[in-house]
């Protein structure tokens, strides 16, 4: 059995010679993953791209939504028909079951459409009616979520015409819900003295049909607007204003009073959003787009401004870390293309992820964008190549187009260590590897195509993150909440750049033993994991060093051999695998299981008598892996060196499921209850093993006295109280039995020294002068007789002992 209660405890011991086509073993592999080095790319997915109205040119002026079930449903203009068009798709990618009306007809209707759902999911849109020179603000409250009943449609800012005075109403709308489902709507009026003002409409009621409040907050304006509400409902404004981009704070819900005007004084096509503080962000362009992200709720100071390269039509939300997602059109000299920016902080300073996911033709005109539950970019748009409205359904949170994530391919070795239950240790008896004791160890195992699956990068904390970043060439889902265990203090500041992992497809072999995982053990769950840069920067590159872990799940094939008839093994809880020095891609690393808790083993079949199917076999104490080892000898020495050096360094734990004290194989040996830490009190004290020490002394590794190591070895402690032969007590006073429960020289050392026959000649061998060889770090740690009296065992492993005593 493994002892240890912390750093002081039994390590791996060397393995000896197979004799057989060994053993046993479980498994994990540890990370090979690492950070890409190039600039920032997403977590794999595909983005879909459909165009669900062709129908003439349609698709201007978008505003786009997502229903209950994360379907698009968009408003749009449709110039062939000069008319007012509703979207609802009947998927997530517009592939199937659309519905398509035209709920407002009447003379030039739905350009600067924008567009809310309400609480039951039927659209409210704010749009410009034209009847040149007429021009009114309308209101369209659909009926049901289609728009195809039960629509009422409002004008409650109507335009006028007596010259030379007169305004036209119901330009540049955007359009908010209040907490009571009541429109409020940021527009431009235009005067034909030539002068325009910006408009706030707060409706009195859901339909805009009575007490409407319209106010002029902002001074004088030209062009665009962008409104968003803040905590309080009060109408916050990114508008084109008479010197360029102004940000309008409203001191109530109606603009009355109280209204704050600030901006940097030149910009146009604002989209704003608030952050968690009610901090105004706003993508604009200026000769190229530009982001303001204020520092305060009225942007009248600490202001941040950062230029993001050219653009035209931006539409900006914010990611769940608070990181800004602006979509746009890109002029590439000869054409528009769609692009999508993911900024990698709140500022977009730093660590920005730029995409192309559209270029066939001129596209990426009046987009719209929103976030799905899993934080991906859903953007509408106008192709102006084909007149036609366009659908881009992000697959991972950067818009990465086409590019899934990555495998790596590689050599491993394992090698690795069980503690066998007691109930299983009278089977295991002269089975290759097995110490005789309670160890069960592997030979090198070795796999020529271990395979790996990375996402590409994403940051901690984002929607991709928590949502699911596709790994790997399968593209399969991992998120933060695939990981039940997770290493202590692992989780850097968000922002950290990561990727997320996956052991696709394991198969250590040496001869007809095998440790698999992934494809290869397809009735256990998958193995993620995840690895995170240790800088916390964002910056591609400062990715290395940096941490990662595992949760493996294993089948193990153990060959029958002697007594035992063969059988398959599976951990349910996961092994948790830590490294905190991925240095490169993919590393070249021995990956040892030293982080924690040793993990409970199961057969996986019945084989009767022997054991049923779940009967636990013992547990996971030890385990190596080598990344990017090959079957060479001198990659085989090189993995066994560093193995053992590591061994060495961070040794496991044993399980003690209850906490009480008593290792759970004791337990078990003692008939314990494993969820009661009652009975582990009367466990420690009997003397499980009879040697002379009881079980809390050969567990011992306190400090009573402050003398360190030492103090536990002189109370008989880092010993295996399932291990008769680990303690050396074999005369009493005078060289007489009983024994004393002390290590002494008169008795214990000569009593072995003057019994010394290397050759089993006189004197009379007795068995109990002999021990076997060392089974673990500590020299006292011994197998059971081994047929002689030698110097290196017996004579060496007495005087080694000399003073410990277990009174």
């Amino acid at each position: 059995m493994l002892v240890r209660r912390s750093s002081q405890t039994l390590a791996l011991r060397r393995s000896r010679p197979a004799l057989l086509a060994l053993l046993f073993i479980i498994a994990i592999v540890m990370t090979l993953l690492a950070l890409p080095r190039t600039g920032p790319t997403s977590a794999a997915g595909t983005n879909s791209i459909t165009s669900p109205d062709t129908g003439g040119t349609v698709g201007l002026y978008t505003s786009l939504a997502l229903d209950a079930s994360g379907n698009p449903v968009v408003a749009y203009y449709d110039a062939t028909n000069t008319a007012l068009k509703v979207l609802h798709c009947g998927n997530a990618d517009c592939t199937a079951g659309n519905s398509i009306t035209s709920p407002d007809t009447a003379d030039d209707v739905g350009q600067y459409a924008s567009m809310a759902l309400d609480t039951l999911g039927n659209p409210v849109v704010s749009y410009n009616r034209s009847a040149d020179p007429i021009y009114d603000l309308k209101v369209l409250h659909c009926g049901n979520a289609n728009c195809t009943s039960g629509n009422s449609i409002e004008t409650p800012d109507a335009g006028w015409y007596i010259n030379p005075d007169g305004i036209a109403a119901g330009f540049n709308t955007s359009l908010a819900l209040d907490g009571g489902g009541a429109p409020v709507v940021s527009s431009m009026r235009w005067y034909t003295l030539g002068f325009v003002k910006l408009t706030v409409l707060h409706c009195g009621n859901a339909d805009c049909s009575a007490g409407n409040s319209i106010e002029l907050p902002g001074g004088g304006g030209s062009g665009e607007t962008s409104l968003a509400l803040d905590s309080s409902g009060f109408p916050v404004v990114g508008y084109t204003g008479t010197s360029g981009l102004e940000v309008l704070h409203c001191g109530d819900a109606d603009c009355t009073s109280g209204n704050t005007v600030n901006g940097p004084g030149s910009g146009a096509e604002p989209s704003l959003a608030l952050d968690a503080l009610g901090y105004p962000v706003v993508s604009y362009v200026d000769v190229s787009m530009r982001l303001l992200h204020c520092g305060d709720a009225d942007c009248a100071s600490g202001n941040s401004i950062s230029s993001l390269g050219g653009s035209a039509y931006t539409s900006l939300v914010l990611d769940a870390a608070g990181y800004p997602v602006v979509s746009y059109a890109k002029w590439d000299g000869s054409e528009y293309d769609l692009e999508v920016l993911h900024c990698g902080n709140a500022n977009c300073t730093s660590g920005n992820s730029v995409t192309s996911p559209d270029t066939a033709g001129s596209v990426g005109l009046y987009t719209s964008l929103v976030l799905d539950a899993s934080g991906n970019p859903v953007v509408s748009y106008y192709d102006a190549t084909n007149g036609d409205l366009k659908i881009l359904h992000c697959g991972d949170a950067n818009c990465t187009p086409g590019v899934p994530g990555v495998d790596d391919n590689m050599t491993s070795r394992g090698k690795f260590q069980i503690l066998v239950s007691p109930d299983f240790r009278d089977l295991m008896d002269g089975y290759p590897g097995y110490d005789g004791v309670s160890r069960l160890d592997s030979p090198d195992l070795y796999d020529p195509s271990t395979v790996v699956g990375r996402s590409v990068y994403h940051l901690d904390g984002d929607a991709t993150d928590t949502g699911g970043a596709g790994v790997g060439s399968a593209g399969t889902s991992v998120s933060d909440s695939d990981f039940s265990l997770v290493p202590g203090g692992f989780e850097g500041p968000a922002g950290s750049r990561e990727v997320h992992t996956e052991i696709r497809s394991m198969n250590l072999t040496a001869g007809p033993v095998a440790v698999r995982a992934g494809t290869n053990a397809p009735d256990q769950p998958m193995s993620p994991g995840e690895v995170e840069s240790q800088s916390g920067s964002g910056n591609p590159v400062d990715d290395f060093p940096a941490d990662s872990f595992f949760n493996v799940f294993v089948e193990v094939d153990l060959p029958g051999v002697f007594d035992f008839p063969g059988g398959t093994l599976y951990n349910s809880d996961p092994l948790l695998v830590l490294n905190n020095d991925v240095t490169e891609l993919p590393p070249r690393v021995v990956y040892v299981h030293g982080n924690s808790s040793a993990v409970p083993v199961f057969f996986k079949s019945d084989n009767l008598p022997a054991w049923e199917a779940g009967d636990l076999f013992g547990w996971l104490a030890l385990a190596g892996h080598g990344a990017s080892f090959d079957d060479s000898p001198e990659d085989s020495a090189e993995f066994e060196q560093t193995y053992q050096e590591e061994v060495a360094s961070d040794p496991l734990p044993v399980p003690d499921s209850d906490a009480g004290g008593a290792p759970d194989d004791l337990e078990i040996a003692k008939s314990g209850d494993l969820g009661n830490p009652a009975d582990d009190a009367a466990i420690l004290a009997l003397d499980s093993d009879g040697d002379g020490c009881t079980s809390a002394q050969e567990l011992n590794e306190d400090d009573p006295d402050g003398a360190g190591p030492k103090e536990a070895q002189d109370a008989g402690g880092l010993r295996d109280p399932l291990n008769p032969n680990d303690f050396y007590d074999v005369l009493g006073p005078g060289a007489e039995l009983p024994t004393d429960g002390v290590i002494d020289l008169a008795n214990d050392i000569l009593g072995v020294i003057v019994r010394f026959a290397p050759l089993g000649t006189e004197p009379e061998y007795d068995v109990r002068f002999d021990r076997g060889p060392k089974i673990g770090p500590n020299t006292w740690n011994m197998g059971p007789p081994d047929g002689v009296i030698d110097l290196a065992n017996d004579i060496l492993g007495v005087i080694l002992q000399f003073q410990h005593s277990c009174v």
